[in-house]
């Protein structure tokens, strides 16, 4: 009897030792179980930062081509505005020409029909007032066209055709 009950002592030892190592394996999987579920927790973030990122990089190509856009409208738009001040600076000259010449022309009249009336009243030469007031209609007749095509020219906000500078010029 002595040789079974070592052999169940034995076998009881044996079963104890299976059983520990049996626990540290439960154990060591039971670790590496929950490692496995950190890990594919950790591998969702990642994958919902790479999401992310791709987001935040499409974004950011968008607003770059946003940027490069409203950089050429304010190319455009500074282009415009020189178009528009070198135009602004003709009008104004054309303008004060218009004006010089208008002025020139409205003393010429009044200096002609000043003559006419010096003329009429001392009754000289009936040949010579009727010169002076055909010049003198001719004068207002042009400084007439001369005025609308000026004021024309500024309301259309153009420069005077060169065709009928002309008609601005005095005889």
């Amino acid at each position: 009897m002595g040789c079974s009950e070592g052999k169940e002592k034995n076998n009881a030892d044996d079963f104890t030792q299976i059983r520990e190592q049996s626990d540290e394996l439960c154990k060591e999987i039971g670790d590496v179980l929950f490692k496995n579920k950190q890990i594919n927790e950790v591998s969702k973030l990642s994958q919902t930062l790479i999401l992310k990122i791709k987001s935040l990089a499409d974004d950011n190509r968008k607003l770059k081509t946003e940027i490069k856009n409203q950089k050429d409208k304010c190319k455009q738009l500074k282009a415009k505005n020189l178009e528009l001040k070198s135009t602004s600076d003709r009008l104004t000259g054309a303008s004060t020409q218009a004006k010089q010449q208008i002025t020139t022309m409205i003393n010429t009249i009044h200096l002609v029909k000043t003559q006419r009336d010096k003329i009429r009243s001392h009754r000289l030469n009936k040949r010579y007032a009727n010169i002076l007031r055909k010049l003198s209609y001719k004068y207002d007749t042009v400084a007439q066209k001369s005025f609308l095509l000026w004021k024309n020219c500024l309301r259309e906000d153009k420069k005077v055709p060169q065709e009928n500078m002309h008609q601005l010029k005095i005889f």
